[in-house]
């Protein structure tokens, strides 16, 4: 936005200008002419260059403004357009500030002239993206939060994020240069033990959210959803997923499937190579919304795992075409699938089955702390500026060690090249991890082998399971709860004449130990 005076420069570098006593005086070099232009200063604060979602910028500057009486004039800040067609002055300063229009012809593109040749470019350059996740500009590359960026080095602050209520928790703690940094790659590698009963859970909490980070070189093709009963803690797993993203917040409520199909899109190209947590996905069993849930699900994960947003029509009937792609791991929970979708559907995600006692409390409240700490959020901090910091090298080792991944699993799946896919790029993001720990001492290279290899074998486990899992249909949900409810005495049979419990009926309930 700036323009320097060279000898290439049009006719407007016959002058030149200074400043003095709170005005500004143009200088003619051709007749060799002083004239004063205003009866203020101006001094630039800062360049402020926003980054849309598309990729496209906007410019503004923030100018204060001094009168020769010594008076301030308010700070104000303007679009480069506003700012470059000098028409600005008097809209936002008043009629005391003048311009000497009567002498100097076109005053007020002399004002923006001198304004930026007597501000030097040392003023602060400001950044604001509405997005998280990789910006590259040439070979400087940054990975955006809302309140600054990680870069090779480190933090970067002059960097931030303008982001959407929903997606607030994506901050960089504030511990984030803690020298415990290695105690909180540790705290991540004692997830895998966080259930005994059901071993996905910490394999998912181990490897969701730095899968997310290396879509910067993989993109997501797949999306996880958490289903069990009520009560079964995957909300509270989610949170705990998205806590590597910022601190945890008690009053930082996950975003839920009653949300329309376009607002979590659009969230979902704002969290770009992170991750967007979609919470309940239940509907009422008096209501009609079966298909209005069923048709949203399959809108949003359909577009995630294949990148794309869903074409939408303007009201002429034309169809738009989104340009930005959706690069987020959705993390989706609920108390059964998405009912009556398209098997398609079900290979472009993995479900993670959650059952009453999976996970324990005390447990549980002790991860929590630590995420309310903002130890996973260190350490995946310390991740994204290890992987930034030799990223032309590790995005070659990315696609080396998924291909080699896919074409492993792949044969262990028996084919499902699909399948293979979304298991080889969670290895990759898990293999990354494993190098990062041992390069700053936390494993050494046996434990980082024996890592690897008890994530691989959850999670092609975990792929074994998958049709009996979403074929679980509602229905059978409910009689199994059902089933639970009778054993632990929360439900009886009645007489529907007299509205009474038999004692006939409630001994045998009693004593039943299967329901068909």
């Amino acid at each position: 936005m700036t323009k320097k005076c060279t000898s290439k420069s049009k006719p407007d570098c016959r002058y030149t200008y200074k400043q003095k006593n709170n005005r500004i005086y143009v200088v003619d070099n051709s007749t060799n002419t002083t004239k004063c232009l205003t009866n203020f200063t101006v001094q630039i604060i800062k360049e402020i260059v926003c980054e849309k979602i598309d990729g496209n910028t906007e410019c503004s500057v923030q100018i204060k403004g001094v009168m020769e009486s010594g008076q301030i004039l308010k700070t104000i800040t303007l679009s480069a357009t506003d700012f470059e067609n000098g028409k600005w002055l008097r809209k936002h300063w008043g009629i005391h500030p003048k311009l000497n229009e009567l002498e100097i012809k076109e005053a007020g593109k002399h004002l923006v002239e001198a304004i930026q040749k007597l501000n030097t470019n040392d003023y602060p350059k400001e950044c604001v993206y509405y997005r998280i996740g990789l910006s590259c500009e040439g070979e400087n590359r940054k990975f955006l939060f809302g309140n600054g960026a990680i870069t090779p080095t480190g933090i970067e602050l002059s960097s931030r994020s303008h982001l959407p209520e929903q997606l607030r928790y994506y901050q960089l703690p504030s511990n984030a240069k803690s020298p415990a940094i290695k105690l909180s790659i540790q705290n991540v590698f004692k997830l895998l033990a966080f259930s005994d009963e059901n071993p996905n859970i910490g394999a998912l909490l181990c490897v969701a959210s730095f899968r997310a980070v290396i879509s910067m070189w993989l993109p997501v093709d797949h999306w996880f959803f958490l289903v069990g009963k009520k009560a079964t803690y995957k909300s509270s797993i989610a949170e705990l997923i998205q806590a590597f993203f910022g601190v945890m917040d008690r009053d930082q409520a996950l975003v839920n499937w009653k949300s329309t199909t376009c607002g979590l899109e659009n969230l979902a190209k704002v969290a770009r190579n992170g991750v967007l947590c979609v919470d309940d996905f239940v509907y009422p069993k008096t209501s009609n919304r079966a298909s209005e849930f069923t048709q949203k699900a399959d809108d949003l994960l359909r577009s995630i795992a294949n990148g794309s947003p869903k074409s939408r029509a303007t009201p002429h009937g034309t169809g738009i075409e989104d340009s930005v792609r959706l690069n987020c791991l959705v993390i989706s929970t609920g108390e059964f699938p998405p009912n009556d979708s398209k098997e398609s559907l079900h290979h472009r995600g993995i479900y993670v089955p959650f059952n009453a006692g999976d996970i324990e409390l005390d447990k549980l409240s002790y991860v929590q702390e630590l995420a309310r700490a903002g130890s996973f959020a260190c350490a995946n901090v310390a991740f994204i500026q290890f992987l930034l910091s030799d990223y032309d090298k590790y995005a070659q080792l990315a696609d080396s060690l998924f291909k080699k991944y896919r074409k492993q699993v792949t044969q262990e799946l028996v084919g499902d090249a699909r399948r293979a896919s979304h298991i080889a790029g969670l290895l990759v993001a898990w293999n990354f991890f494993c190098r990062f720990a041992y390069k700053n001492d936390v494993i050494s290279k046996g434990k980082a082998k024996s890592y690897l290899r008890d994530v691989r074998h959850v999670l092609i486990e975990l792929m074994l399971q998958q049709e009996a899992i979403y074929t679980a249909s509602p229905g059978h949900v409910f009689i199994e709860g059902l089933k639970q409810a009778f054993l632990e005495g929360k439900a009886h049979l009645i007489d529907s004449q007299t509205g009474n419990q038999p004692k006939a009926v409630r001994t045998f309930i009693n004593d039943i130990t299967t329901i068909p």
